[in-house]
């Protein structure tokens, strides 16, 4: 008799685990790195046939991964733009399995549990600069993500519900690109200040942050060459008002506006270059433009190419607090361009 009852002990166990649930319960991504798509909104984690997924379309904040450190956490409540969804496939599945436009027929979905949009909790980002960063334009930064009591329910009514789940850390890359290539100038009308307007979401993509790059110089028009097939090296030198400033702005950005300093989006990091250095050795200087006057003179107005070699760039906000980080970065060489006036 205790035999028989020991057995329906065990057979009445198996049959209590054997409700999905714990197979859910038990699922680790610890080791799996978090990967995005450019073409939507997901950010997921994928282990052989199985997949955790975290869906943010936030009315308010599109872009929850922006590069902007902070000890306070950003927090978007679960809803129906943002939600976190847990799947098993007949099959493994890969990465370009969700960045696919048309999704793959194959692998199907086995089992799915997802926040529904009244289940509540919240999903809290962290965001911080990786240490022994060397460069800041080459810098990483890690986004560690937590969901605070979030409730997954699957097709069949089931519910399992987490008062804090780690979900782990996303990394993006630094919002510095300083990818100008050939940019046009512009200047400010009737002054100093000098121009080119980086536009890296030109068709304002909604799945792509609209970040807006702005190198400015500032040159007094009395150091430019005055005669045809001129040349002149001028130094930065904040005191004598020629600096090299380098912003990034969450939005576009039109040159009439930033003349007039109104209307700007909201700016997300600004960095000053240094004074230049005038060695002995011309190889040995550093932060310098060159301007080059043309061959012709045209309603007497010249034409004036402007390059510039190492300049070393400081950030001045937002400031880190970590005094280890490394928050400078070099530009070697740079054809800003032609100007005529």
């Amino acid at each position: 008799m205790k035999k028989i009852l020991s057995l329906l002990v065990c057979l009445f166990v198996l049959n209590a685990c054997d409700d999905g649930e714990m197979a859910f319960d038990s699922f680790d991504f610890s080791e799996v790195t978090s990967s995005s798509c450019t073409n939507n909104n997901l950010i997921f984690k994928v282990n052989a046939n199985e997949a955790l997924l975290l869906q943010i379309n936030d009315a308010t904040d599109r872009f929850p991964f922006r590069n902007e450190i902070g000890a306070t956490p950003r927090v978007y409540n679960i809803n129906t733009n943002n939600k976190v969804i847990y799947r098993t496939y007949n099959g493994n599945v890969t990465n370009t399995y969700f960045c696919a436009t048309i999704p793959p027929v194959t692998p199907t979905v086995s089992t799915e549990w997802i926040t529904s949009d009244s289940s509540g909790g919240t999903i809290e980002i962290t965001t911080s600069m990786i240490p022994s960063t060397t460069s800041a334009s080459t810098a990483k930064y890690q986004h560690s993500i937590v969901f605070k009591n979030i409730t997954l329910v699957n097709s069949d009514g089931a519910t399992m519900t987490y008062e804090t789940l780690n979900f782990g850390v996303y990394q993006t890359n630094s919002n510095v690109k300083f990818a100008f290539g050939n940019t046009v100038p512009q200047r400010c009308a009737g002054t100093n200040t000098f121009l080119k307007v980086f536009d890296t979401n030109i068709g304002n993509e909604l799945t792509r942050e609209n970040i807006n790059e702005v190198l400015e110089l500032k040159i007094p028009t009395t150091l430019f060459p005055t005669v045809i097939n001129g040349s002149e090296k001028v130094f930065l030198n904040q005191l004598q008002g020629v600096t090299a400033t380098y912003r990034i702005y969450d939005g576009d950005v039109l040159a009439q506006n930033y003349c007039a300093v109104t209307g700007l989006p909201t700016l997300f990091e600004e960095w000053a270059a240094e004074d230049g250095l005038n060695e002995t050795l011309d190889e040995d200087d550093t932060g310098f433009i060159t301007i080059t006057s043309g061959p012709t003179l045209v309603n007497g107005q010249l034409t004036y190419t402007i390059t510039y070699k190492d300049f070393t760039f400081i950030r001045v906000t937002p400031q880190p607090t970590d005094p280890l980080l490394t928050n400078k970065f070099t530009s070697e060489l740079h054809n800003f361009g032609n100007i005529t006036f």
